[in-house]
């Protein structure tokens, strides 16, 4: 479609705060806007210097009704990509910030590699020129 982009991609987060410390503390991530209606929250987060014509990713908590909700992973669903300049050294940083290891670069051939954040949504790592 012409003049089309990426503007967002959502995924469903089981707790909020948690959620959103996991993008500030191991992405240094910050939220760009918060909408919150009666039954669900929107938070859309991306790098700081991130303007309206960047693509972020919206994280939805779903309020309890009255329960908590719990998500499964559906099998079509795969991963979102962050550009990097250099994968080993991001990953590193990620493993020094405490994320679970998963797919290091070494095991993708090391033009990539892959992270999960706390909900188990897979973060792909990519050498981008960004």
């Amino acid at each position: 479609m012409v003049g089309s982009y990426i503007d967002h991609t959502m995924i469903r987060v089981e707790d909020r705060e948690r959620a959103v410390e996991w993008y500030r503390e191991k992405l240094d991530w910050t939220v760009h806007r918060e909408v919150e209606m009666d039954s669900f929250d929107l938070i859309f987060m991306g790098p700081e210097d991130a303007d309206d014509d960047d693509a972020l990713i919206e994280l939805t908590y779903n309020h309890p009704d009255p329960e908590p909700r719990e998500y499964e992973m559906g099998d079509a669903w795969g991963h979102f990509a962050i550009a990097v300049d250099d994968v080993y050294e991001a990953y590193e940083e990620l493993m020094d910030r405490g994320v679970e290891d998963y797919r290091d670069p070494d095991s993708c051939g090391g033009s990539y590699a892959f992270v999960r954040d706390p909900d188990g949504h897979e973060i792909e790592l990519v050498k981008r020129d960004v």
